[in-house]
């Protein structure tokens, strides 16, 4: 009898012993650990048109800073890149930080010898994350003429972290991204057919955008003319020719040509100065001369309720539509397609 009393209070000292060891992993005792405990990142890149999360198969790199919220200073940050984002499960990206309060900065997509440059990888501030278009000086204007790989903000502010020591205690703080560039396409398509002579126009667009704060702020900063990376020309046929058409300019066309420049710009703002002008060569007048950002505006309404800033934010890809008479004019009348939208624009004032 008195050894089944003692087997019963050997294995009820080592479930006790047991559990003190899992659920009481933060008690100060003499070999009992410390709970695990971890403050973890997940970068999230869902504010686009599609309203779902591309993180994993836009964002090509992540560097992120910590920074003490009461003093400012740097206190943690990471870096990855490439396969490393595409786990299966998820990207996690784990820290080292103790408990405290901290604002977190991102940008995500930065790469080597990308036109968009970080002001320094090592802030004593986070004031310092500045990043800067790098355009090139020709004669008396800065020009931009390449095509910029996709660039995303994130900011988290005044975050606390106050793990639980009586247990094991991992939390993970959702780092929302915004993307800071854009593919602008501008066609030029004739209305009666003929072939168009890429040397015949010059597409531009001209903003002042090109330094980005840390808080994704667009700073005051010189004029950037942003050219077209690529220009192509194409031509599709599109039937017979009616013969029997008695209104030559009501005859049928059997081709349309197209000359497509393709133009990649920095953060668009609300209310900033874009212009978006098309010059005819062989004499040297704008034949297009438009507030980018006020057309771009326009067809906002079709994609649902939202404010401009967010409209701009979340659309990356803009396709604009322009027909040009026999003249090599601008041919108002027919308006402007915008994202595959008409808009009319209106038929007095100057371009």
């Amino acid at each position: 009898m008195k050894t089944n009393i003692l087997n019963r209070l050997r294995q009820l000292g080592a479930a006790l012993t047991l559990t003190a060891t899992l659920a009481g992993c933060g008690w100060v005792h003499e070999g009992i650990t410390e709970c695990p405990a971890q403050l973890r990142l997940k970068f999230v890149y869902d504010y686009n048109m599609k309203f779902a999360d591309a993180f994993p198969a836009e964002v090509k790199s992540v560097n992120v800073w910590a920074f003490d919220s009461q003093t400012g200073a740097p206190v943690w940050s990471g870096a990855a890149s490439g396969a490393e984002l595409t786990p299966e499960g998820g990207y996690i990206m784990e820290t080292t930080l103790d408990a405290g309060t901290y604002d977190f900065v991102a940008w995500c997509g930065l790469t080597e010898g990308s036109a968009l440059k970080l002001a320094t990888y090592q802030p004593a501030s986070k004031q310092e994350l500045e990043v800067t278009l790098q355009a090139a000086q020709e004669e008396t204007r800065l020009v931009s003429d390449t095509e910029l790989p996709g660039l995303y903000h994130g900011m988290v502010s005044a975050y606390t972290y106050a793990p639980d020591v009586t247990k094991p205690d991992y939390q993970t703080v959702t780092v929302p991204l915004t993307k800071d560039t854009n593919a602008v396409r501008v066609l030029l398509q004739n209305l009666d057919g003929r072939e168009i002579n890429p040397a015949d126009f010059t597409v531009e667009i001209t903003d002042a955008n090109s330094m980005l704060a840390w808080d994704n702020a667009v700073l005051a900063g010189p004029t950037v003319t942003y050219t077209p990376w690529e220009v192509r020309y194409g031509s599709v046929g599109t039937g017979t020719p009616n013969a029997q058409t008695a209104d030559a300019s009501r005859a049928e066309i059997s081709t349309v040509a197209t000359m497509l420049n393709e133009l990649s710009l920095s953060r668009l703002i609300a209310g900033q100065e874009s212009w978006l002008t098309v010059t005819r060569n062989t004499d040297g007048q704008r034949i297009i001369h438009i507030p980018l950002i006020d057309y771009l505006l326009l067809i906002k309404g079709h994609y649902g309720s939202m404010s401009d800033q967010e409209y701009l934010d979340r659309q990356d890809d803009y396709s604009i539509l322009f027909f040009i008479d026999a003249t090599n004019n601008w041919y108002i009348a027919s308006g402007i397609y915008i994202n595959s939208w008409a808009v009319v624009p209106p038929q007095t004032g100057s371009i």
